[in-house]
């Protein structure tokens, strides 16, 4: 009797994981729903200095951002749960607020793809398309980070496999950032090839210089077909995506849906 008995536990546990994935999408929709309605209300308020809506805004999307992490992380929980078998349940531990203190890096769809088209751009005298680099910067409302504003900067060093900026020029900018109360949130630079781009030891070397001079900032690296991965070293770190043309492919990686080159002005 054994046997049946087994079939039919996983049979009802299959049932009771189909349904709790039925309830986890209408959750995810519902909060990428209110988030986008969110969103366009945040920046209707930007644009007319409204500050109470701005942070009633910026208060409901750390809501809806704070919901959608603590309903993965239960439903991650049981499904872990749920495969362990011959072992006393352990007390599952209770949501708690410190994913409001991780920092969320917002960027729209549209900005990737110029950031992308950028960063492909020929330049002419070389044979050969070399890689480019981009400072990013924009508003920062706790826990939120925009990545709005792209800045160039002159580089010392480019070539098909590599760029390097020039520490002069990049730390003027970082002067004229600071300035105007700013700070540096992001160094986009490209990878000239195809598929999921990875950082080099050159990158992973630049962001831990960026973490340990307390920038708040992270890095992406862009490949010729679209693929974008963003990357830090100590810092923990979420990204939020607004608008269509873009597919998540994996956690902080994504792949642009239209893609173009322009030239070198």
């Amino acid at each position: 009797m054994n046997p049946p008995f087994r079939l039919h536990r996983r049979s009802a546990e299959g049932k009771r994981k189909e349904a709790l994935g039925r309830q986890c999408a209408l959750i995810a929709a519902s909060c990428e729903t209110g988030m986008g309605k969110t969103l366009r209300q945040f920046n209707r308020s930007l644009r007319k200095a409204n500050s109470d809506g701005v942070i009633a805004a910026t208060e409901r999307i750390r809501t809806l951002y704070t919901l959608s992490r603590e309903v993965n992380s239960l439903v991650s929980s049981y499904l872990l749960e749920s495969s362990l078998s011959g072992k006393a349940e352990e007390p599952r531990p209770l949501p708690t607020q410190h994913t409001a203190d991780i920092p969320i890096y917002c960027i729209s769809s549209m900005v990737l793809h110029e950031c992308h088209r950028y960063l492909m751009q020929k330049k002419p005298g070389m044979n050969e398309e070399p890689e480019w680099m981009l400072a990013v910067t924009g508003l920062h409302i706790r826990p939120f980070l925009t990545l709005e504003h792209w800045l160039e900067f002159k580089l010392s060093l480019q070539s098909p496999a590599r760029a390097a900026a020039d520490m002069t020029e990049f730390t003027k900018l970082m002067l004229k950032l600071d300035e105007f109360g700013q700070a540096l949130h992001a160094i986009f630079h490209s990878h000239r090839f195809n598929g999921p781009p990875s950082p080099s030891g050159t990158d992973l070397n630049l962001q831990e210089t960026l973490e340990q001079a307390s920038y708040p900032a992270i890095q992406a690296v862009f490949s010729q077909d679209g693929y974008v991965r963003f990357f830090a070293c100590d810092r923990p770190f979420e990204v939020l995506i607004y608008g269509r043309e873009v597919q998540r492919h994996e956690r902080f990686l994504y792949r642009l849906n239209q893609i173009g080159e322009i030239s070198h002005s």
